[in-house]
């Protein structure tokens, strides 16, 4: 049996688990990869004021106050396409236009997907 926090797993379960469940985030905690403003080599770089103000809202919370980007990073985290939709259509109702895609969102903004090979974060 493996072992996950609160949870027993047979040999077989990380077979079957979504490449965005927890067990894959290991690189990055959600709050980092939300305030995450850059990279430098094997760490990520932080917006420290940003995190401590808003790291403890959803994704739907951050859209509602505005904060696209940090809202679109918190649903790419999540790997959920109706938090994506959500950011989607706060960004429009905001900004007058009519993006229809996540990947549309995902270049306007330069976000795309988790580093999964980030070792540490600087907060700034």
């Amino acid at each position: 049996m493996y072992t996950y926090p609160g949870h027993r797993l047979s040999p077989g379960f990380l077979l079957n688990w979504p490449i965005t469940g927890k067990l894959w985030r290991s690189g990055m905690k959600r709050e980092d990869f939300v305030f995450c403003i850059g990279y430098q080599g094997d760490s990520a770089v932080i917006d420290g004021q940003a995190k401590k103000e808003f790291g403890n809202l959803d994704t739907k919370a951050l859209a509602e106050k505005g904060l696209f980007r940090a809202a679109f990073c918190s649903a790419v985290y999540s790997g959920d396409n109706a938090e994506m939709q959500i950011v989607l259509n706060a960004y429009n109702n905001s900004a007058g236009t009519d993006l229809t895609k996540a990947e549309d969102m995902k270049r306007l903004l330069g976000v795309f997907e988790v580093e999964e090979d980030i070792k540490k974060s600087i907060v700034v």
